[in-house]
């Protein structure tokens, strides 16, 4: 009797012992590579949220978005920025292209951009040109690309590429939930003169023209 409750007892004792260190090992282990994670996260964010916040810094990045059809950019621009906390104010066209051949859907998942001259006007959401040079306002048929995009279609700066263009009845039919069909515009040749980096790169958007 004895010797049982000394083998149970001492049984008892050592495979507790070694259910605890096992578990405490566990769970140090599963804690250790727990704070490993949030910690990695934690940096990679706010390198992640760096690198933006140098982007956003280099390119002018604008903070919203005021979309307005059919009135004159001019006075709307200079109310704007008359607006306590607003420091810059730009204007921008939005196009209704894309590279010919893609299934990209303008306003949906590809920006296609052409500045639009005002008096006065702040230079916002400038790409930083990696590779080329900006296009030349002057040349409607320079086309600047976000690097991601240029990667997708396998372009590189100097090729010359087709943009096919929607007519406005095609853009009406597309946000209304119709079938558009296939882009009704003309079809336009550019040259792709520089490949850039902007904080829509952090965006939903595939890419920027």
């Amino acid at each position: 009797m004895n010797l049982q409750r000394q083998g149970a007892g001492s049984v008892f004792v050592r495979r507790t012992w070694r259910t605890n260190s096992r578990s405490h090992a566990g769970l140090a282990i599963i804690v250790l590579v727990t704070v490993s994670i949030v910690v990695a996260m934690l940096i990679g964010a706010e390198r992640a949220q760096s690198a933006l916040d140098r982007l956003r810094s280099q390119t002018r990045a604008a903070d919203l978005k005021v979309g307005m059809d059919g009135v004159d950019f001019a006075p709307v621009s200079s109310e704007l920025a008359a607006l306590d906390g607003v420091t810059a104010v730009g204007a921008i066209r939005e196009l209704f292209v894309r590279p010919m051949g893609s299934d990209l859907f303008p306003d949906f998942n590809l920006l296609a951009l052409a500045p639009l001259p005002l008096t006065g006007r702040a230079d916002l959401d400038v790409p930083v040109i990696v590779s080329g040079r900006a296009p030349d306002p002057a040349r409607v048929d320079e086309i600047a690309m976000s690097a991601g995009l240029a990667d997708e279609l396998g372009l590189h700066v100097g090729d010359r590429l087709s943009l096919e263009s929607m007519t406005s009845a095609w853009v009406d039919a597309a946000f209304n939930g119709d079938d558009p069909g296939p882009p009704d515009g003309p079809v336009v040749q550019v040259t792709l003169v520089g490949i850039g980096r902007s904080s829509i790169d952090f965006g939903r958007w595939n890419g920027l023209i």
